[in-house]
């Protein structure tokens, strides 16, 4: 999955994403996280830009917490990969 596609996601989105990857972790969304990501309006672009402390206030387990902080970063990481290999083309 690239950050540009994640970035695109509305919420429900993002949810369904998450559902998925958090499954092959071992762990799941309870449906009070997932009403808290639509009560913050957390889609694909605002996910991007969390940080752990804002995962935190989503209530999220601190295991919840880690696995998707790490996303974040592997997500982020990726897009800066692939802007600095197309900037080193022009």
């Amino acid at each position: 999955m690239s950050t540009e596609e994640v970035g695109k996601y509305s919420t429900d989105q993002l949810i369904t994403y998450l559902q998925s990857y958090l499954q092959e972790k071992n762990l799941t969304l309870s449906d009070s996280e997932i009403q808290k990501f639509h009560e913050e309006n957390i889609n694909g672009y605002a996910f991007l830009t969390l940080t752990a402390d804002l995962l935190k206030q989503c209530e999220l387990s601190i295991g919840k917490r880690a696995v998707l902080a790490d996303l974040i970063n592997n997500l982020n990481n990726q897009g800066s990969y692939f802007r600095s290999i197309y900037y080193s083309f022009l």
